[in-house]
């Protein structure tokens, strides 16, 4: 059965007339605002607690291999430019060997 505004206002009253109205509203303001199915047990917030830290230390997880993937993808990256500068660098100095031969010949 669920309990409406009425059925709360209904027994209100009834506590009223046999309590009387002081002990009637402190009894009432001890009653949940909703049914008791919906009230949330301490079970209940450590067990959604177990679930959000899971959740969270899934998603750290992925967010580190994620960054891991991407780093390593960077360093290969770098390490290629790094190959190609060399490269390019040991042409240029060649090219300079090259021309200081040639202008110390004449």
């Amino acid at each position: 059965m669920t309990i409406t505004e009425q059925h709360r206002h209904d027994l209100h009253t009834r506590l009223d007339e046999i309590l009387g109205p002081k002990e009637a509203t402190t009894l009432m303001q001890h009653l949940p605002p909703v049914g008791w199915a919906d009230v949330a047990t301490r079970h209940d917030l450590d067990h959604l607690a177990v679930l959000q830290r899971s959740e969270l230390e899934a998603e750290m997880a992925l967010q580190r291999t994620e960054l891991r993937s991407e780093m390593a993808d960077l360093r290969d990256e770098l390490k290629g430019e790094m190959a190609d500068l060399r490269q390019e660098l040991k042409g240029e100095m060649a090219d300079l060997r090259q021309e200081l031969k040639g202008e110390m010949a004449d």
